[in-house]
């Protein structure tokens, strides 16, 4: 038996009483598990697990690994019951986990992505205020563990392309980020997410860095699709 854990990032319903989730491991990437007879009388247990970044363990036959897995053993290592019971962040939560569900390829495995992943979650549900940029801040830093992280050369440059993930002084690309826009992407990149960290941005710089942060991945991630949760978080963000 092969042991591991994970991080929930979707959920979908199989048939009448089962359901497949896509789970990011510790050990082996992207993984799909299936569960059976969770849906269906009073399991308390699966609406626990049901959660985005849920981080679960779980045993399976090696033989599994390149199909659908039926897990056993599997137990809930942290909930992290904070942000899942927060309106706000349980939304931020769905959209962070579509997003880095597209980023993730099959058979990847990167421990020191997962250790990052694990590690600013853990920030995220500690964190009573100051919290809207947390998705800024994980997609750009995502892009160093996918190799497009921004060039910083010529930090002075006034604007930013998209495209060649660099700052210029040219302004006929037609992904050039405007001045303001580029100021903004600076001030982000010199930016951490931390237990004291504060927001700096506001809201319709918000918007428009998770807009930017989008079609940057969009352009560097083959068959990057926007996020179905999209409108939703807007609407949170421009509260």
């Amino acid at each position: 038996m092969e042991k591991t854990k994970g991080f929930v990032l979707t959920s979908i319903k199989y048939g009448d009483t089962s359901a497949i989730l896509q789970v990011y491991t510790q050990d082996f990437a992207l993984v799909s598990l299936m569960l059976r007879g969770v849906y269906g009388g009073k399991n308390k247990r699966f609406k626990s697990i049901n959660y985005p970044f849920t981080e679960i363990e779980f045993s399976f036959k090696p033989q599994q690994k390149s199909s659908l897995i039926i897990p056993s053993n599997l137990q809930v290592s942290n909930s992290f019951f904070e942000m899942h019971q927060h309106p706000i962040k349980a939304i931020m939560l769905q959209f962070i986990a579509e997003v880095v569900h597209q980023c993730l390829k099959q058979d990847e495995k990167n421990l020191d992505l997962y250790e990052f992943l694990e590690e600013q979650i853990q920030i995220f549900n500690n964190k009573k205020e100051h919290f809207a940029e947390f998705h800024l801040n994980l997609f750009l830093n995502l892009t160093s563990y996918f190799g497009f992280f921004p060039n910083q050369e010529n930090f002075d440059f006034p604007y930013f392309d998209l495209i060649e993930g660099r700052f210029t002084q040219q302004n006929k690309s037609p992904y050039l980020l405007s001045a303001q826009e580029t100021e903004d992407w600076k001030n982000l990149m010199q930016s951490e997410f931390t237990e004291e960290s504060k927001n700096q941005f506001n809201k319709n710089s918000r918007q428009r860095l998770t807009e930017i942060l989008l079609d940057y991945l969009r352009i560097h991630l083959d068959g990057f699709r926007e996020p179905k949760s999209l409108l939703i978080l807007k609407e949170i963000l421009s509260a």
